[in-house]
C-alpha cells in the first residue's frame, strides 16, 4: 500500500510502501499463531531498488508487531483511514478474522506513537476480508466485504464512529453478484 501524504511512525518520508504480513490459518505445517504485522519499506530504499534494480535486505521498519494485534484476530485488509474528529491524523484501518475492524493509531512522522488500537466497528461475524477507505463529499467512509455463506457475500459501507460505542453499517449490498467478494477499490 503506496500512501502519498502521510509517512506513518517515525520520521519517514511521504512514499512509503505498507505491507501487512497475514497468518491467519491453522496446517500442520503452520500452527494458528498469530504472527501478524505490517512492515514498511521507506521511499528512500524503494528508489535505490527501482534505480539498480537491485533487491532490498528488508524492511525499514515494523509498524505494528505480532504482539499488538489482539490473540486469536487475524489481520485480512488494510486501508489508510483519514483524520477525523476523533483521532487527529490519519490510522491503519484493519480488517479482521473476528469480524471486526480495528483502528490502528500510528501518531504523526513528529510525534510517533507505539501502535495501540481502537475498535472502529464490531460484531460483523464471519468472512469479513478485505477494507478500503475514500472520502466523497469531504466525509470519509469504510467499505468491507464479507463473505455471508456458501455462494453469497455482500459489501458494508461504515461512516467514522461517533465515540465509543457500536458503529454499525450504514448500508449494505446483497445484490445478486456479490458471491464471495474478495476485494474492492475506491475511487476518490
Amino acid at each position: 500500500m503506496y500512501t502519498p501524504g502521510w509517512a506513518g511512525p517515525g520520521t519517514a518520508p511521504e512514499g512509503d510502501l505498507r505491507v501487512l504480513i497475514g497468518n491467519g490459518t491453522s496446517s500442520n505445517s503452520q500452527p494458528n499463531s498469530n504472527s501478524a504485522s505490517v512492515i514498511v519499506y521507506r521511499q528512500a530504499s524503494l528508489a535505490g531498488v527501482l534505480a539498480a534494480s537491485a533487491p532490498r535486505p528488508g524492511p525499514g521498519l515494523m509498524a505494528i508487531t505480532p504482539a499488538q494485534f489482539p490473540p486469536g484476530e487475524y489481520p485480512v485488509g488494510m486501508d489508510i483511514w483519514p483524520a477525523d474528529a476523533t483521532i487527529a491524523p490519519p490510522t491503519l484501518l484493519v480488517a479482521t478474522t473476528a469480524g471486526r475492524l480495528l483502528r490502528f493509531d500510528l501518531g504523526t512522522p513528529a510525534a510517533p506513537l507505539a501502535p495501540a488500537y481502537r475498535v472502529f466497528a464490531s460484531s460483523l461475524g464471519g468472512g469479513v476480508n478485505k477494507d478500503k477507505a475514500g472520502v466523497r463529499a469531504g466525509v470519509p467512509y469504510a467499505f468491507v466485504t464479507q463473505a455471508v455463506s456458501s455462494g453469497s457475500g455482500r459489501i458494508l459501507q461504515f461512516r467514522a464512529p461517533t465515540g465509543s460505542g457500536s458503529n454499525p453499517p450504514i448500508a449494505a449490498v446483497t445484490a445478486a453478484g456479490v458471491n464471495k467478494p474478495d476485494g474492492l477499490a475506491v475511487t476518490q
